[in-house]
């Protein structure tokens, strides 16, 4: 089998080595063959054969059938690719996780550093990492709408260490009204003031997530998480003022 030494290069920047390649070449081009006649095509030993499928078994570039003798078969490129693309996607999420942890970072005295986070996933682990840290209070300005039990997990063990939550929703209706409830039977106390398009979650002194939706289509947000402290003592006393100008329910 003739080596396109462009693809070789490509297939490797996915990770792929060259005995990889060759096999997964192999079996593009000849279609299913057995361990004995991929040695035998690339003339190396039989052994080696199965470790090479094996590795594009895990990779998802090739299956084995269900046949005697064992035969491997390639995936076609597009998925194959595909596959490969979002592994190592994944992969390098994974890595930057750890190197965000990892790399020394200057403690800002005026904590001026922001986050920016997209999507209500990011936002609500977001928010259930900032909680386990409150030592003091909460204080929530939402719609008022279903969340992952994350988020009643963590208000619940806030309730347990004495921190105080404060939640106050923009929509109280009919198709909320079960859930305000289920947040006043964990001893939440909650108020109830119409408003939209914004969320605001108060962390202690410490921390603030101030997020947006897009107002035809409430599940689309962003926000951004902020650590100045002038930002939230005014984010505080805005939150405090919405409060008392709220229904308690």
């Amino acid at each position: 089998m003739l080596k396109n030494e462009t693809i070789y290069d490509k297939l490797a920047e996915f990770g792929l080595s060259p005995d990889e390649c060759d096999v997964y070449l192999l079996l593009l081009t000849e279609g299913s063959l057995t361990a004995k006649a991929l040695a035998s095509g690339l003339d190396v030993v039989v052994n080696s054969i199965y470790r090479v499928a094996d590795a594009l078994v895990g990779l998802g570039l090739v299956i084995e059938l269900d046949v005697r003798p064992k035969q491997f078969q390639a995936v076609q490129p597009n998925s194959a690719i595909q596959k490969l693309s979002s592994s190592k996607a994944r992969h390098l999420q994974n890595i930057g996780q750890e190197l965000i942890q990892l790399l020394p970072v200057k403690q800002n005295p005026n904590r001026l550093n922001m986050e920016l986070l997209t999507g209500r996933a990011d936002l609500f682990e977001k928010f259930v990492e900032l909680a386990k840290t409150a030592n003091d209070e909460v204080l929530v300005i939402s719609i008022g709408e279903p969340v992952p039990e994350s988020i009643w997990s963590i208000t619940q063990r806030l309730i347990e260490k004495d921190v105080k939550p404060k939640y106050l929703f923009h929509k109280y209706d009919k198709e909320n009204i079960l859930l305000v409830k289920r947040w006043l039977a964990m001893g939440v106390p909650i108020r109830h003031l119409p408003g939209a398009g914004y969320h605001l979650n108060i962390f202690d002194h410490s921390s603030v997530i101030l997020s947006a939706s897009n107002p035809n289509q409430g599940k689309e947000r962003s926000g951004v998480v902020i650590y100045n402290e002038a930002i939230i003592e005014m984010l505080r006393t805005y939150f405090f003022q919405q409060w008392a100008l709220a229904k308690r329910l």
